[in-house]
């Protein structure tokens, strides 16, 4: 799985080789649960933007690379629900919408990740929503699930340089 930062401010290059921008948001489409595509930040004076369909990109690394064709079509942007509140079926407001995740060879939306605050998420995690147990509202992402087993822990790592003994030197 991969998340859309990944992807935002990725320079987008066409198969010709010139630069057409970057990457500035994900679009979506909460019905069918697709990432449709990208909106392209071409950087010019009218900072001018154009999106491209996830079936006309031919690679991404650190790169995306395009067949540069517009997508015309209707899509949510997700920084427009980036922020939104998520509510559960009392009334209870989970969290709110940090992040998506979705499979990076079909574009499916695999789920929804929800920030809780600062120190809610360092104390007890982030949690995530899965795919089919959320519906978008115009103010709130409502959320189906019950589910306390969607808690998840920030484990701490040590930051030492020391080789840990199952490293593998490359």
């Amino acid at each position: 799985m991969i998340r859309s930062r990944e992807f935002i401010g990725a320079d987008v290059y066409s198969t010709k080789g010139e630069k057409i921008g970057a990457v500035d948001d994900v679009i979506l489409n909460f019905s069918s649960g697709f990432v449709l595509g990208f909106k392209i930040n071409k950087g010019k004076v009218f900072n001018k933007h154009c999106c491209i369909s996830v079936k006309n990109m031919v690679s991404f690394t650190s790169k995306m690379i395009v067949n540069y064709v517009p997508y015309k079509g209707s899509f949510i942007r997700f920084n427009s629900i980036k922020n939104m509140d998520v509510i559960n079926y009392d009334g209870t407001i989970l969290g709110m919408v940090e992040e998506i995740m979705f499979d990076e060879k079909t574009f499916k939306i695999k789920g929804i990740i929800v920030s809780r605050g600062f120190f809610a998420n360092l104390v007890s995690g982030k949690k995530i929503i899965l795919e089919g147990n959320y519906m978008l509202g115009k103010k709130n992402l409502f959320c189906f699930s019950n589910d306390k087993n969607l808690s998840f822990v920030r484990v701490f790592h040590s930051i030492s340089m020391e080789d840990d003994k199952n490293e593998k030197n490359i």
